[in-house]
């Protein structure tokens, strides 16, 4: 319980890298900056040991006199890609776009936001989670963000299957280039409110993945099918 409500706090394991809360508290900060609807977080220090807590979403502890508390029911995207213990990357059920046809499925309901959360009788998407920035990243996503299978994490991948999620390659390279800039400026903000340097928490640089050149075998482009419209 924290301010009337569950939250869950999140230590720093054995193994770690260093300051590993603080990075993900300005990670999950910095992607509300870029206007991504991320979980309520607060930064706590127990002793020497930094603490990362987020707001349950989840759960509601009801203003009463008992204290009443509501569960929402909850999909992972696992749960929508009926994932099985054992799959792995590359596995071509394993995708973003797949994942977006499958929330299509979901909420095929007039006016349905897309699945996460069911609350009030209905799927809607829960906010951000569990957004833990590595050191030592690679450049390659868990899931592909295209049909064709491709995980690295670049503009051209991105921008490869945008229009599977209602927006062409124009509006989602502005958002791009937006969020890396919001991204910066609100790591760095979040950074100094608390007290740290550069040296503890370093400003991530996604120019070094993000502008990578395409394979030379890049095969073209697929386009998405159009959709055949009730007439009704």
């Amino acid at each position: 319980m924290h301010g009337g409500q569950h939250w869950i706090a999140k230590l720093q394991e054995r193994g770690d890298a260093p300051n590993s809360p603080l990075r993900e508290y300005l990670a999950m900060r910095s992607e509300r900056a870029c206007g991504v609807d991320a979980a309520t977080v607060e930064f706590c220090r127990a002793g020497p040991h930094q603490v990362v807590v987020v707001k349950r979403f989840d759960r509601l502890v009801r203003d009463d006199r008992d204290h009443q508390v509501l569960r929402h029911g909850f999909a992972s995207a696992r749960t929508l890609l009926r994932l099985d213990s054992i799959a792995t990357p590359g596995d071509p059920l394993r995708s973003y776009p797949y994942l977006a046809t499958e929330i299509q499925r979901w909420c095929g309901a007039e006016g349905a936001d897309v699945p996460g959360l069911c609350a009030g009788g209905r799927w809607s998407l829960s906010p951000a989670y569990d957004i833990a920035p590595t050191i030592a990243f690679g450049g390659f996503l868990a899931m592909s963000s295209s049909r064709d299978g491709h995980m690295q994490a670049a503009r051209w991948a991105l921008l490869r299957d945008c229009e599977t999620f209602g927006c062409n390659e124009d509006e989602c390279g502005r958002w791009i280039d937006q969020a890396t800039l919001a991204m910066k400026q609100a790591w760095e903000a979040e950074r100094a409110a608390l007290g740290f340097g550069q040296d503890d928490a370093p400003t991530p640089t996604p120019a070094q993945w993000l502008e990578a050149e395409p394979p030379d075998n890049l095969a073209p482009k697929r386009r998405p099918r159009a959709r055949r419209r009730d007439s009704t």
